[in-house]
Parts: structure tokens; sequence; C-alpha cells
């Protein structure tokens, strides 16, 4: 499937476009220069010392920048990843800076040293303007590695055994054991009509006179 260049920020272009600069540009061999004197000078490229491990850093921030932008759907979503890019591009940056610089008495920075520099400070600045717009912050660190519904920890709710009011709890009702008395129920001491010992209601038979007539002379 071809790329829509056109559905790509600017910011994203530019960012992508930095980091390609400044990983083309750290292999020439001017980034660091010692001066020999009359034997003239002599100079390395980016990839030396710790600027190795710099540059390293940029083309991780990189990779993952194009993830970003390309296929952003196989990373988590509730980890804050322009931060991150942010933080690393940022070390890789001051690391490229501090390289030619500290290399001791005769050596400084040569000309390709510059436009790495201009380069990694382009790319860290296109990620801060990311990082701005969409809205992530140092607080969001804390919510890596927390799920979103831990088992067991959920507050009671409705046909939960043992919560408190609800639909479907076990509650005493109609027909259940240990309710009180109602109708219908064994055991219950309501006197019925019709009951013997039953007070209010048909008059005993006379088994004499079962039919309630006058007692014949």
């Amino acid at each position: 499937m071809p790329i829509n260049f056109r559905s790509i920020s600017t910011i994203d272009l530019a960012a992508l476009g930095a980091a390609v600069f400044t990983l083309f540009f750290s292999f020439f061999t001017a980034y660091a220069q010692a001066d020999l004197g009359m034997f003239g000078s002599v100079g390395t490229n980016a990839w030396t010392s710790y600027a190795a491990f710099a540059m390293v850093l940029v083309l991780l921030s990189g990779g993952l920048l194009a993830v970003l932008v390309f296929a952003s759907d196989v990373l988590p979503k509730n980890v804050p990843w322009n931060l991150i890019l942010v933080a690393v591009a940022g070390l890789a940056t001051l690391l490229l800076i501090l390289r030619p610089i500290t290399g001791g008495s005769g050596i400084g920075p040569g000309w390709s040293a510059f436009l790495v520099w201009i380069g990694a400070l382009a790319f860290v600045a296109c990620l801060a303007l990311r990082l701005k717009s969409s809205g992530e912050s140092v607080s969001d660190l804390q919510n890596i590695g927390r799920s979103q519904g831990p088992a067991g920890g959920q507050q009671a709710g409705y046909g939960q055994p043992g919560q408190q009011g609800g639909y479907g709890q076990q509650q005493p009702g109609y027909g259940q054991q240990g309710q009180q008395p109602g109708y219908g129920q064994p055991g219950q001491q309501q006197p019925g009509y019709g009951q013997p010992g039953q007070q209010g209601g048909q008059a005993p038979v006379n088994p004499e006179n079962p039919y309630g007539g006058q007692p014949q002379a």
C-alpha cells in the first residue's frame, strides 16, 4: 500500500528529515578534528567514543517516530511515546555536542560536527512541538504498566455475590427459607377457615342433629 505523504503532518515530516540529515553527516570524518601542527590535522566521524552511543539513540528515536507516524496501532496506547522521544533525542543531542569539545587539547569540532548539531537540534525541536500538540506530560509516566480493570479490585455492583443492595442478590423473599411465615407456608400458626379449633366461623356440628334442625321431642 503506497504511503500518502499528504496525510502526514509537516512537523512529522520535518522531524524525520532532521533525523536522516543528522545520520547522513555523522559519517563524515570532519566531526572531531585534531590539530597535528606541521603535519596537518586528522579527524573522525561521529561514530566514535560516546558519540556512537548518541547516534544509536538518534536511530532508535527516529525509528520509533516512523512507527508512530505510519503504524501507531502496533504500540500500546497508555505510554507517553512523544515524551520518551523528546527525552531520548535530547540526550543524544547533548552527547553529540559534548564529544568534539571535550576530546582534549588540540581537538575540536569540524565542519560536519556543526551540521550534525543542527540536524540533532532540529530533530529535538520538531519532537518538542509534537509533544506539545499531543498533550502528554511527565505525570503520564505513572500510568505505564497499569491495567485497565484489575481483577478482584472492582467495587460491588448489581448481581455480584456479597454485595449490598442490588438486583440478583440473595436476600430473603417470598418462598425462601428463614423468612417470616406467610400464606401457604408449612408450620405457620394462623388458623384457616373450616379447621377444627378455629375461633370464629362455622358452629360445630351436632352429631345427633347434623342438619341443624330443631330437636325432636
